[in-house]
């Protein structure tokens, strides 16, 4: 450089500047002058201009640091072009704000060698500062990405999938998330399972959902671990392996994962890693409860309730789902609601009313599959027609695999509730004329032969109508006619 630009890099640097340094400044010399070119300022330089344009009371030396980063920009300083972009496009900067300005600097570090500026380009386009366009974040994105920065691959990969910029693009999203992969980032190898997986906008391959998941799985994600138990447990796109499945769910849990617990106890205690091992499940789900996780009320309610891996304690169970309760748990209320409706045994008899105070709190988009089994059940509790009636009408908005299971609640609870549900069904099916009385009356018993005569299922209903097998008779042959 000339040595009048020579004197202000240093004036700049060191702050002060005297007419003795001009008067005594030496005539140019052109070998000289080059190699002062091609010399890279120090690091510390760079810092300390950083200082100047971030500092209000440097401001007077502003002018001195702009034209030595312009020339350090001339002489291919990427870091230079980097500063600058990033304090015009910065409102709190000592440099007046101008996106635009900052934009056209960023693109010169990129192209410079720093493709880090494409992120910073892409930020400020995302955010629209100073008015950038928001559409062009993704392609500054993609250039990141394009020259091979890691710190990009995800988040485009990412960008594309979600269609954040616009329209999703699957493929893209794959393409770089496995450039991501094979760049050693095993972060990627989970969204890339979740594409491969049917239903998800992606292509339908198993074999490389199933690879993917176990990358991520082998590079210790737990959420991988998980996924990849349950498709060896159901022999989705993999061979069926409970080994295998309980080896990840137990490499999980050592890890941390408490879910992993959870869904390892559960499949403990439903036999799926062979019999005899429900104790294990159990002890894994209380140890779950122990710790606060309340979601585990309504299996380990289950278990004490059947005796399976414990002994059976349906006090014991209640006292678990009113816990699941108190914490809003929606299986916890259900599985509590079926012991007050049906009992457990000798030892807990049905509590009509606290099933009736429980069934109160359970919001009606709430009440599916056993709450709503449960609710016309409830109801046959009642001593009263209405009470009937009212069971009647909620057997009716039941499917009718619902209504086989209802029907023979209903029989254990009350047999006059069951004659009454009889005697409705009957009635509309042009059997039965008589009264809605819940009483077993001659009319009553020929309406329930003459409609087992009609649905062939005469063999099954010989027993009369009060018994099991009659009922389980018409429900298969009758409830859909």
């Amino acid at each position: 450089m000339g040595w009048k630009l020579a004197v202000a890099v240093g004036c700049v640097v060191a702050g002060t500047c005297s007419a003795v340094a001009y008067a005594q400044a030496p005539s140019a010399q052109p070998a000289e002058t080059a190699q002062a070119a091609d010399q890279v300022p120090e690091p510390r330089a760079l810092r300390l201009l950083t200082r100047i344009l971030r500092d209000p009371d440097r401001a007077h030396l502003l002018e001195g640091a702009l034209v030595e980063l312009e020339a350090m920009i001339a002489a291919g300083d990427a870091e230079a072009a980097l500063l600058l972009g990033t304090e015009y496009a910065n409102e709190h900067s000592a440099l007046p704000f101008d996106p635009a300005k900052g934009v056209s600097y960023l693109e010169q570090a990129a192209v410079l060698g720093l493709p880090e500026a494409y992120l910073t380009l892409s930020q400020l386009h995302r955010r629209e500062v100073g008015g950038l366009p928001r559409a062009k974040a993704l392609d500054y994105l993609r250039a990141a990405a394009d020259t091979g920065l890691d710190q990009a691959l995800m988040p485009l990969a990412n960008a594309l999938r979600r269609g954040i910029y616009g329209e999703p693009d699957i493929a893209e999203a794959i393409k770089y998330y496995d450039i991501a992969l094979e760049a050693g980032n095993t972060d990627a190898a989970i969204p890339l399972a979740t594409l491969y997986r049917a239903g998800t906008g992606g292509p339908d391959d198993g074999a490389r959902l199933a690879r993917y998941l176990g990358i991520a799985a082998d590079a210790g994600s737990n959420p991988a671990r998980r996924s990849l138990a349950d498709l060896y447990l159901r022999g989705v796109v993999v061979p069926p392996d409970p080994a295998l499945a309980e080896r990840y769910l137990r490499a999980a849990l050592a890890d941390g994962d408490d879910d992993a617990g959870v869904v390892l106890g559960n499949t403990l205690l439903r036999g799926q890693l062979g019999t005899g091992r429900e104790g294990e499940g159990v002890a894994l789900l209380q140890s779950a409860f122990d710790a606060g996780n309340t979601a585990v009320a309504a299996l380990l309610g289950d278990a004490y309730t059947e005796g399976r891996g414990v002994t059976a304690n349906p006090a014991k169970a209640v006292a678990i789902l009113r816990t699941g309760v108190v914490s809003g748990d929606m299986a916890a209320k259900a599985a509590l609601l079926n012991l007050y409706v049906l009992g457990a045994g000798r030892t807990l008899p049905p509590d009509p009313a606290a099933a009736r105070a429980l069934y109160d709190t359970i919001p009606a988009d709430a009440r599916t599959g056993n709450v709503l089994i449960n609710g016309a059940t409830l109801a046959a509790h009642g001593p009263s027609l209405d009470d009937y009636a009212l069971m009647w009408t909620r057997f009716q908005g039941l499917n009718a695999m619902q209504q086989a299971r209802t029907g023979r609640q209903i029989l254990r609870v009350n047999r006059n509730a069951y004659v009454y549900m009889l005697q409705r069904l009957l009635t509309e099916r042009g059997y039965y004329s008589g009264a809605m009385s819940g009483l077993l009356t001659s009319s009553t018993i020929s309406a329930v032969n003459a409609f087992c005569v009609q649905l062939d299922i005469a063999r099954q209903c010989r027993l009369g109508p009060l018994d099991r097998n009659t009922w389980n008779a018409i429900a298969a042959a009758g409830l859909n006619g």
